[in-house]
């Protein structure tokens, strides 16, 4: 498995008056990964199917009988997040009231790609013979899929804030 990230991060604060306070920030995390099982078996063409070869990748079928087994196959996952953030914050005295008000505006995309069954997916349920178990020792499995998995989501996410400190007396909040 190899996990690889990279990480941005700046922060400016700036006095634009006396009793004014900006400060933004803006944040970038980066993470890509590839997680494999190589060498696990006995793939399709060790079983003697005509498969495609998708070395060094192959993997071992899923398979499931019905209330009986299941396995799970499928061995490699490539994905990559990205992740921006930016943010601003501002403080304003006036008076008796310290106002504070900003946002922030955050994307988020997290794109993957996983053999999962695409080395085939069996699955036997007795429509058969009206035993999964038999149906699967006979090879006749009611179900084959072959399709690799895999998505691009992405998120946005924004928000505002207005918040008061009121002081009643000088040493009173």
């Amino acid at each position: 498995s190899n996990v690889h990230s990279r990480v941005a991060i700046a922060n400016f604060t700036q006095t634009i008056r006396p009793a004014l306070l900006n400060q933004a920030r803006f944040g970038f995390v980066k993470v890509d990964w590839n997680v494999s099982n190589q060498g696990r078996g006995p793939t399709l063409l060790d079983l003697g199917a005509s498969f495609p070869n998708l070395a060094p990748y192959m993997d071992v079928p899923h398979m499931a009988v019905t209330s009986r087994f299941t396995n799970s196959g499928g061995n490699n996952i490539l994905a990559s997040s990205n992740d921006y953030q930016f943010s601003d914050l501002a403080t304003w005295i006036v008076g008796r009231h310290n106002i504070k008000f900003g946002g922030e505006y955050k994307r988020s995309q997290l794109f993957t790609l996983q053999s999962g069954n695409s080395h085939g997916a069996f699955i036997a349920s007795g429509v058969i013979t009206g035993d999964a178990l038999a149906d699967f020792s006979l090879g006749r499995a009611n179900m084959f899929v072959s399709n690799p998995l895999g998505d691009d989501y992405r998120q946005h996410f924004f928000a505002m804030f207005v918040q008061d400190d009121f002081k009643i007396t000088r040493n009173f909040v």
